[in-house]
């Protein structure tokens, strides 16, 4: 009988056997790609909760256990921040780490698998789930919020814009501060209205301010700045600057301590910049700067000292000084506190 199976040419079956093996090659790839085990839940996968309940999955790799669960819980943290639109308090951060679950969103964990992708580190998945109605809640008054706090960011960061063409630069930082303080917490629609986003503006013209002391009177302690943007061709003075003076005094009682004063420049950008204060001491030195204080305290208030981390380095970056002695034979008689 004749046998009726195919015959390949030598060279033909060569071809189909590297055929055959690059298909089962990617075969098995596709089934290891996630490099999950065997033994992986199907929730990793497929994360899903129960009636009412919305679910949200986590994943962290850490050199251990503890470290891959707290990154796993931040990341269940980002997906509910991404969900409702805003960000999530550091009250839920440490209630979640702490306890599992968040009583606010009545969220608990509902289960943990991890394995270790290599002898060097572990990697933790972390299901969780909240009240569906409570994080529908969260949504519609947070898209409420944002809808009030654009309206507010628009406004200032076009009086800001105004401002600073203008050369009125501490205007535009004090209308930045302000969208930035609406800002705070929210995703915004717009991108140059983000929290983030308005303080790099906010550096970005706090970081071209300069100042420039000069006839300095060592007899009052008195000086005259001039305040100018080191932008530009021309360097435009700025217009209507604020300048604090730092300097040292002593109260009633006898104790130390730093009184400051903001004194405004006109429209040319000179400030006569002379400390008031009957505690003044007879000599010393008074710190000149940028005041730029007034509005890192009011952004560190809302959103804490590391988002203003920046501006601080660029306030104390700007600071200069003079000396003074009011114990000189020239100098004025009056109070000098020795």
């Amino acid at each position: 009988m004749r046998n009726r199976s195919l015959k390949f040419p030598p060279r033909a079956m060569l071809f189909m056997l590297v055929l055959a093996l690059s298909a089962l090659a990617f075969l098995t790839s596709c089934r290891t790609s996630s490099g999950l085990p065997e033994s992986a839940p199907y929730w990793i996968n497929s994360p899903n909760a129960s009636a009412g309940r919305t679910a949200f999955l986590g994943v962290g790799t850490d050199t251990g256990t503890y470290g891959a669960t707290l990154q796993a819980y931040e990341n269940i943290l980002t997906a509910i921040s991404d969900t409702v639109g805003a960000e999530i308090n550091d009250r839920y951060r440490l209630e979640l780490v702490s306890y599992r679950a968040i009583a606010d969103l009545e969220l608990t964990t509902d289960a943990v698998y991890s394995y270790r992708p290599d002898s060097q580190t572990v990697t933790v998945y972390i299901l969780a789930s909240a009240d569906e109605a409570i994080i529908r809640n969260m949504m519609n008054s947070t898209a409420l919020a944002v809808e009030a706090a654009t309206e507010v960011v628009n406004e200032k960061l076009a009086a800001a814009s105004s401002a600073y063409r203008a050369n009125r630069d501490f205007e535009a930082i004090s209308l930045l501060t302000d969208a930035a303080v609406a800002a705070y917490g929210y995703k915004m629609p717009n991108p140059d209205g983000n929290f983030n986003a308005i303080i790099e503006r906010i550096e970005e013209i706090a970081g071209d301010l300069e100042l420039r002391v000069s006839e300095v009177n060592p007899d009052t302690a008195s000086c005259r700045v001039i305040t100018y943007r080191a932008r530009g061709l021309f360097h435009p003075r700025v217009s209507n600057a604020e300048v604090s003076c730092f300097f040292l005094a002593i109260d009633p009682d006898g104790n130390d301590y730093v009184d400051g004063v903001v004194f405004r420049s006109d429209i040319t950008g000179a400030a006569e910049c002379s400390p008031q204060n009957y505690g003044l001491y007879g000599e010393g030195t008074v710190n000149v700067a940028p005041a730029l204080d007034v509005y890192i305290s009011r952004i560190e208030t809302v959103a804490g000292e590391a988002a203003v981390a920046g501006l601080t380095e660029i306030f104390e970056s700007k600071m200069t000084s003079y000396e003074y002695d009011r114990y000189s034979p020239a100098a004025p008689q009056g109070i000098a506190v020795t």
